[in-house]
């Protein structure tokens, strides 16, 4: 599912910009600016394709 639908289900208010960044192999990168121009980034992958990837990485 798209990352901006996901987040707007969940946080019906919230309003930002969804921007993709390259470079990762695995994982949809997005740069998020919200309506304050604060920045975020978000990594997106499959966890049916990549099972506790996010517990594995936390360990590194």
């Amino acid at each position: 599912m798209n990352p901006q639908v996901l987040i707007k289900q969940l946080f019906p208010s919230f309003e930002a910009k969804f921007h993709p960044i390259s470079g990762g192999d695995i994982n949809d990168v997005y740069r998020i600016i919200n309506e304050r121009n604060e920045q975020s980034v978000i990594k997106v992958n499959s966890a049916r394709s990549y099972p506790q990837m996010v517990e594995k990485e936390a360990l590194d």
